[in-house]
């Protein structure tokens, strides 16, 4: 979090899926071993209500929140993600542009 200077996260993504004439989210990023490592529950999904973020931890308290949702993509908007991450992390993008191994990975 030192190199991003905030806890907010600009973009995270989650999964959209059209099942039985409906639209339903999910966040399949976390598997058993990263809920354990973050102490999160498991986030069930029975293919009709929306399963995503793991709003609690397993003390029920807050663990995390979704400031803004950017909508549904058909294709992944990478420029304007990379836009928004730079303007919003700039020292940890001052150091990617200082590592030429990091810089090709983006």
């Amino acid at each position: 979090m030192d190199l991003l200077e905030t806890d907010v996260f600009m973009w995270h993504g989650y999964s959209v899926l059209y099942l039985e004439g409906k639209w339903v989210k999910a966040t399949p990023a976390f598997n058993i071993e990263m809920c354990t490592r973050f102490g999160v529950k498991p986030l069930g999904f029975n293919g009709v209500d929306d399963s995503f973020m793991h709003e609690f931890n397993e003390q029920d308290k807050k663990h995390m929140e979704y400031l803004t949702d950017y909508g549904f993509f058909a294709d992944l908007p990478h420029e304007r993600i990379i836009t928004s991450l730079k303007s919003s992390y700039p020292k940890f993008f001052a150091l990617v542009e200082n590592n030429k191994s990091i810089k090709d990975s983006f």
